[in-house]
């Protein structure tokens, strides 16, 4: 069980960080395009897709931590 809690943090992790590494990126192609305007709705979508793949993350960690310290 230990090692699937650190699997599960691990994971969480990275999953967390690259979500909110690609959404930074993201932000700033999308605040050089002149045509902003095109793009409001396929805005909206990455950035409630990015929140969403966050929170998923950040309970990959919290239950891996919470496995980690239950069969410690």
């Amino acid at each position: 069980m230990k090692i699937i809690g650190i699997i599960l943090l691990v994971v969480g992790a990275i999953i967390f960080y690259g979500t909110k590494l690609m959404y930074k990126r993201n932000k700033k192609k999308m605040d050089y395009n002149p045509n902003k305007n095109d793009n409001e709705e396929f805005l909206a979508l990455l950035n409630n897709g990015a929140i969403v793949t966050k929170i998923i993350g950040a309970l990959l960690v919290v239950s891996g931590v919470i496995i980690i310290l239950l069969f410690y």
